[in-house]
């Protein structure tokens, strides 16, 4: 799904200062490991950052991401830059991840 947002003619406000965290731990099904991880990503912007990383640790799978959204003005020219923003975090959260059997 790719996010669009109608033209704008005025500049967009922002209200920001939200933070979101995720921690998700996976134990892989016995005669399963980790081939291969999709590469740590980071994005940043005047309205908001995102960093997302896939480990391995203590035997389980485990994903982190976080999202911050600042508080921030854009001017009508630069507003596609929120959606592209989005759907770069979409496109990179759908990394593969591949698995083999021992």
């Amino acid at each position: 799904m790719t996010l669009r947002l109608p033209a704008r003619l005025w500049t967009a406000y922002y209200a920001g200062g939200e933070s979101l965290s995720d921690t998700i731990e996976v134990l892989l099904p016995d005669g399963f490991m980790v081939d291969e991880l999709p590469e740590p990503a980071r994005m940043s912007t005047p309205f908001g950052s995102w960093e997302a990383s896939a480990q391995m640790k203590d035997g389980k799978l485990v994903f982190l991401r976080k999202l911050q959204l600042e508080t921030s003005s854009l001017p009508p020219e630069r507003h596609s830059e929120v959606p592209d923003f989005f759907n770069e975090i979409s496109r990179a959260e759908q990394a593969p991840l591949m698995l083999v059997r021992r």
